[in-house]
């Protein structure tokens, strides 16, 4: 079902987040959106591995929700598991009805890819996402 895996980590300040990243610890950009100014998202790779770093900014228009203060008091959520999957209509249909909480409907984003938010068991976001 699924077939790639990756967390999303979120910074208020993206540059200082990119260079921290990049430039103290080695980690190259592979991805950026948009490609043009500062990104609200960037894949980062180190080795055979990747993160994801995002702005809470960009969170809060895909999420539709603050991720500091949604859910719980005072609980504050710095990242997400995103996973890729080859058919996400299924998945989808599949989640909802294993009665995985569903945070935001299955739509297409600007940048190419068809995308879902859940929740697991312990309210950590899962992000479930297609390439078209």
């Amino acid at each position: 079902m699924f077939k790639e895996s990756f967390p999303i980590l979120y910074f208020q300040d993206m540059d200082r987040a990119l260079d921290f990243y990049c430039n103290l610890l080695g980690f190259s950009s592979v991805y950026e959106w948009p490609d043009s100014g500062t990104p609200q998202f960037a894949y980062l790779k180190v080795g055979d591995t990747g993160i994801g770093i995002s702005t809470y900014e960009a969170a809060r228009e895909h999420l539709k929700m603050d991720l500091v203060t949604s859910g719980r008091a005072n609980f504050h959520r710095n990242f997400e598991v995103c996973l890729y999957v080859e058919d996400i209509e299924t998945v989808v249909d599949q989640l909802i009805k294993k009665g995985v909480k569903q945070i935001t409907e299955l739509e297409t984003k600007p940048w190419g890819e068809r995308m879902a938010y859940f929740e697991d068991c312990e309210g950590n976001y899962l992000h479930i996402t297609s390439r078209i």
